[in-house]
């Protein structure tokens, strides 16, 4: 071959190689923030080159786009959306990881077509429970003479998310790839809250990051990139069970000692938030399940709670910002159940509205897209003015608990069929855990903790309906379902071998 054909066979191998694909893709990101400031059809051309560029690359590294999917609600929507870009562009930047999801979907569904894992990855009990859902969803907006729009955009709001189950199934995961995508979201997640740690120790609006400030004397509650507190908690409470179970798996050398301080940099961050929706979460989810399964986790998570509490208390705040903030989670704690007692808090205010409504709609709801979600946000609702919802809907545009936005829309059918959605992805997971060690027993642990956090966290937050905490709960499950077992007699793997994609 010649040197100039050399050359140019030479370039197009580097042009397809990962790393020239992220430097392009970040150089696209850099010229779609600045196509923003131009126009808004600037951005959009940037824009579409950017998933295009993206999606191509879900065909050749599926495992890694799959984690940027599942994070992009999170850093890219809330973060880089709403505060890299210009408010005339938010409308449409917030629907850039709905937009990578369905490219991600097609490219997969392409590559399990030629490879022959889509059908495989479609039989499975979950999709017998998401098609009673849907068919539940249907009836309900029927008798409740839902508008077709309205019954479509509720159904879609909740399932559209639970394709990130079936996503890991097409490409097929082995234990060794399911551990490295549970240690890069750990990762990352872990850096997010080093920057939350940042904020309190340094300067509340660190890197341009802006805090939230508290209702209930929490004076500022830090979320990092994503901002809002209780999503970051959201994600920690996610990410941390997956480092706990490693603690107490782990040999003690060089690699648990960095296990360590992630969890410790995960509920330092975790308190900093002064979410308690997600303290709930982590108690009572991961708390549950540890008692069950693993004991010594869960004295690593008391030991570790201990420490980062200590290190809360004491640690210098606001050094560059001038002054010193106070840490007092027991104080606001307790104003919170006060005003749940004096008849104040709004959360508590909705269940109370909701008990008639679900009195007269006990079996089907009142039909999707109707009670507390972003459809009937969107849409508005003559369920809010007949029972006075939107009296209490002034200040915001969902009823903060999924469960309870879930019970009223669906009735007993609906709720039974989405909790059935979740049991069946469950299945599998909890089975792997029998006989398991080492990483085996805390990679499909760590699965079964994050799913109980985020449906214990999701009855003070929408965390189910919306998309950043949505993505990396189903993506979980997807993985667990590719879960190995552990024969409990030789100790072999007896998971079901799954094809490999790119």
């Amino acid at each position: 071959m010649s040197g100039g054909g050399a050359a140019i066979a030479n370039t197009f191998q580097a042009v397809s190689s990962g790393r020239a694909v992220a430097v392009v893709a970040i150089g696209l990101g850099v010229l779609v923030i600045g196509a923003a400031y131009l126009s808004t059809a600037a951005f959009l051309i940037a824009g579409f080159a950017l998933l295009g560029l993206l999606g191509l690359a879900s065909v050749r590294w599926p495992r890694v786009m799959l984690i940027v999917v599942v994070l992009s609600p999170a850093l890219i929507d809330l973060y880089a959306g709403e505060r890299l870009l210009p408010e005339e562009v938010h409308s449409v930047s917030r629907f850039f990881s709905e937009a990578l999801l369905v490219l991600m979907t097609l490219a997969l569904a392409w590559v399990g077509a030629r490879r022959g894992t889509l059908v495989t990855a479609l039989r499975h009990p979950f999709s017998v429970a998401v098609a009673v859902f849907g068919a539940i969803g249907v009836a309900s907006a029927f008798v409740n003479a839902v508008p077709p729009a309205v019954a479509v955009a509720g159904l879609l709001f909740t399932l559209d998310a639970a394709i990130l189950f079936y996503l890991p199934r097409m490409v097929g995961y082995s234990h060794e790839d399911a551990q490295r995508a549970m240690w890069a979201i750990a990762g990352v997640v872990a850096l997010t809250s080093l920057l939350a740690i940042g904020q309190a120790l340094l300067s509340p609006d660190l890197l341009g990051v802006t805090p939230v400030a508290g209702m209930s004397g929490e004076g500022i509650r830090f979320g990092s990139l994503v901002r809002d507190p209780n999503i970051l908690g959201t994600l920690i409470g996610m990410a941390l069970p997956f480092t706990l179970f490693s603690l107490a798996r782990l040999p003690g050398d060089r690699s648990w000692w960095i296990t360590f301080g992630m969890a410790l940099a995960l509920v330092l961050a975790l308190l900093l938030t002064y979410s308690r929706g997600s303290w709930l979460g982590v108690a009572v989810g991961f708390g549950v399940v540890a008692l069950i399964i693993d004991r010594r986790a869960l004295m690593a998570f008391g030991v570790v709670v201990l420490l980062a509490y200590i290190t809360a208390v004491v640690m210098p705040k606001g050094i560059l910002a001038g002054g010193s903030l106070g840490y007092d989670p027991f104080a606001t704690t307790i104003n919170r159940f006060n005003a749940v007692g004096d008849g104040r808090d709004l959360r508590s205010l909705f269940i109370v509205n909701a008990l008639p409504i679900v009195a007269d709609n006990p079996i089907l709801g009142v039909g999707p897209g109707r009670y507390g979600g972003a459809a009937a946000s969107v849409f508005g609702s003559p369920v809010h003015v007949r029972y006075g919802t939107d009296l209490l809907l002034t200040n915001q545009q969902t009823v903060d608990n999924f469960w309870l936005h879930m019970g009223v829309e669906g009735g007993v059918l609906g709720f039974s069929a989405f909790l059935a959605m979740i049991g069946t992805a469950m299945i599998q997971p909890i089975r792997a855990l029998r006989g398991a060690t080492g990483s085996r027993f805390s990679v499909p642990a760590g699965v079964v903790s994050a799913t109980a956090v985020v449906c214990a966290a999701t009855v003070t937050t929408m965390l189910l309906e919306g998309n950043t905490a949505a993505f990396l709960f189903w993506f979980l499950l997807g993985i667990g379902s590719l879960a190995e077992h552990a024969d409990v007699r030789t100790g072999d793997p007896a998971g079901v071998a799954t094809p490999s994609a790119g």
